[in-house]
């Protein structure tokens, strides 16, 4: 069994909304590993908006 992740803050759904969504989280502080993004998606997106 794979061991659990937790996470302060979750993102559902990929693409450009959820980019420019943890952008904006990380504008407001959030640190790494408080942030997931779950998406049904198979490869990682590489259209997200650049990091602030």
């Amino acid at each position: 069994m794979a061991s659990e992740k937790h996470f302060k803050y979750v993102i559902l759904g990929g693409g450009v909304a959820a980019g420019y969504a943890a952008r904006e989280f990380g504008k407001q502080g959030v640190q790494p590993g408080e942030l997931a993004i779950i998406s049904k998606e198979s490869v990682r997106r590489s259209t997200f908006p650049p990091a602030a």
